[in-house]
């Protein structure tokens, strides 16, 4: 007797503690625990009732918080939405307290796993059309009551709506525009938005549950669709049931429309990145284009090709030209009316032109651009431009010119980036004008002495840009004074005949020849090469190197012409 009360008795009691924690029924801590093998055996009953709580719990405050985007059967993480309490039809009085309600779970599996799919399908997307199309894909397969609209300033305008109840009703009101004063604020500010048939008449949103309201709607839920935080559209879920909408049946949408704005950011990025890669390869191309042409017409006709494959050939290009001296614009290259013409010499004036290279910025205008110049004081003659897009040419700080482009029909034909892409390309069209013009002027002067040496020697010895003449194997035949004066020589004879490693000392002088004999054996030019050069007292000097290889009349480099420019201010390091 006593050993069925000592041992038998306690053992019942483990058994029937452990058949009521299995049955889901509360249980106590056993108080007075043996030191015996039972009481081992009770102690940990207790622990595992202990851990049966806790995750007990746990799952209970999961419950609400669960995604159920998932395959029957497997569930994920999720948060709560945000809910905003600034609208009056938010919180209706007889709608139950969303974040602290416990209710079970009882999944649509079939509708779930269709959502999830839907979801896996939206986050690889590769295009935002994908995105939405994927969105309504997975509306039709759902019980509830599903509408996507587009966000404008004070309205919602109906996309595409769903109802296996009213399917008369999906495409009749495609287009239907609902009034939702300062939708884009409500809509950015909020997670999840829950209304139901008793939301207040003054309520933004009134019109939007009326409308589901005849659709037998007993309450909705809605979901913005942001991109970097703007909404850009939203969906609408709603319920013909008498309840109001639960955390648990709104919890998938909410993440499906987190996953739709997640991904939606991406493809921005993506887009963004890509659009970025398409200035590059332009500015590449065009670089590669002019840096080869020393014919000012033919450089300006390049030019506008490119500017042609990028923009269209409907648009109004000039380049124009400064001279600073006469203060006179020359304007050598004009495509308008489908036609290049080219426009003389004239003085500045208070046209658009001239303000740009008076104030040497650029300037856009795409909007009222007649009100915007007479307000900085143009006088417009003729038809006004639509869009106006200008960037001034600058060498070492001094304008030598402007490219223009214009559209006379059409506004907001321009952009911040097209600004800066110009903005980018003005000073490697600068050289290449400043060098076709060197060349030109060069050309022009050779031609009009009988005594080609003669005139070199007097154009050597005025040109402030450092230019020398080398044979085919690298040697100097002439240098300009700014050349041998900047070397530290006395006299061009000390030069002549003498490469760059015999008058340099050092790996300098070893680097330059070597430069040479490269364009001279590939006769592919080099220009406006940005060059820095630190003298002993920390001096820094910018220069734009240019080296050309002179050919003959089969086409074999016979020797180099080179021409640097200082383009910067001396700074101090």
């Amino acid at each position: 007797m006593i050993f069925i009360r000592t041992n038998i008795f306690p053992v019942v009691v483990l058994a029937q503690r452990a058949h009521k924690i299995a049955q889901g029924g509360k249980f106590s801590k056993q108080t007075g625990a043996r030191k015996d093998e039972i009481g081992l055996l009770s102690t940990a009953l207790d622990r595992m009732a202990a851990e049966l709580s806790r995750f007990s719990h746990n799952w209970e405050v999961r419950s609400t918080e669960v995604t159920t985007l998932s395959h029957p059967g497997r569930a994920e993480s999720g948060s709560y939405a945000p809910l905003e309490k600034s609208d009056a039809g938010l919180f209706p009085t007889n709608a139950p307290d969303v974040e602290n309600r416990n209710e079970p779970i009882r999944p649509d599996f079939e509708g779930a796993s269709f959502v999830y799919d839907s979801a896996q399908r939206i986050s690889t997307a590769n295009n935002p059309e994908d995105v939405f199309r994927f969105l309504e894909e997975a509306f039709t397969a759902l019980n509830y009551p599903c509408a996507i609209f587009d966000t404008n300033r004070d309205a919602v305008r109906l996309v595409t709506f769903h109802d296996h109840r009213a399917m008369n009703v999906n495409t009749n009101f495609k287009g239907l525009s609902i009034p939702v004063e300062n939708s884009p604020k409500i809509f950015s500010d909020s997670g999840v938005i829950l209304l139901d048939s008793s939301i207040d008449k003054k309520s933004s949103f009134f019109s939007l549950m009326s409308f589901f309201e005849n659709l037998n709607c007993s309450s909705m839920a809605i979901f913005p669709i942001l991109v970097n935080q703007h909404p850009v559209r939203i969906f609408v879920i709603g319920s013909h049931a008498v309840h109001p909408i639960s955390s648990t049946e709104y919890q998938p949408f909410f993440n499906l429309a987190k996953i739709c704005s997640n991904t939606l950011d991406r493809l921005t990025g993506i887009r963004s990145l890509q659009s970025q890669v398409e200035i590059y390869e332009t500015l590449i191309s065009i670089s590669l284009t002019i840096s080869t042409e020393f014919n000012l017409i033919s450089l300006c006709h390049k030019l506008h090709e490119k500017v042609i494959d990028h923009f269209g050939s409907d648009l109004s290009f000039i380049i124009a030209m400064y001279d600073e001296r006469t203060r006179k614009i020359k304007i050598p290259y004009l495509f308008e009316a489908n036609k290049v013409t080219s426009v003389d010499s004239f003085p500045l004036d208070s046209g658009l032109l001239s303000i740009l290279i008076n104030k040497k910025q650029s300037l856009l205008l795409v909007r009222n651009t007649e009100h915007e110049a007479e307000r900085m004081g143009v006088k417009i003659l003729g038809k006004p431009a639509k869009s106006w897009l200008g960037v001034p040419l600058l060498i070492s700080g001094e304008v030598i010119g402007a490219i223009i482009l214009q559209d006379t029909r059409n506004e907001g034909r321009f952009t911040e980036k097209d600004l800066i892409l110009f903005e980018t390309l003005a000073p490697q069209v600068a050289i290449a004008i400043r060098n076709a013009q060197l060349i030109e002027n060069l050309s022009t002067t050779l031609a009009a002495f009988s005594q080609e040496t003669t005139f070199l020697h007097a154009l050597l010895s005025i040109i402030p840009e450092k230019t020398y003449f080398k044979d085919k194997d690298g040697r100097y035949l002439h240098v300009s004074s700014s050349l041998f004066k900047d070397l530290n020589f006395s006299s061009a004879e000390e030069m002549i005949g003498k490469s760059d490693d015999e008058l340099i000392p050092g790996r300098l002088g070893y680097l330059r020849h070597n430069e040479d004999m490269v364009i001279l054996t590939t006769s592919s030019p080099s220009i406006g090469q940005l060059v820095e050069r630190m003298d002993e007292t920390g001096v820094i000097t910018r220069e734009l190197n240019s080296r050309i290889p002179i050919m003959d009349e089969s086409g074999h480099p016979i020797g180099l012409l080179g021409i640097s420019q200082n383009i910067a201010n001396k700074i101090i390091s």
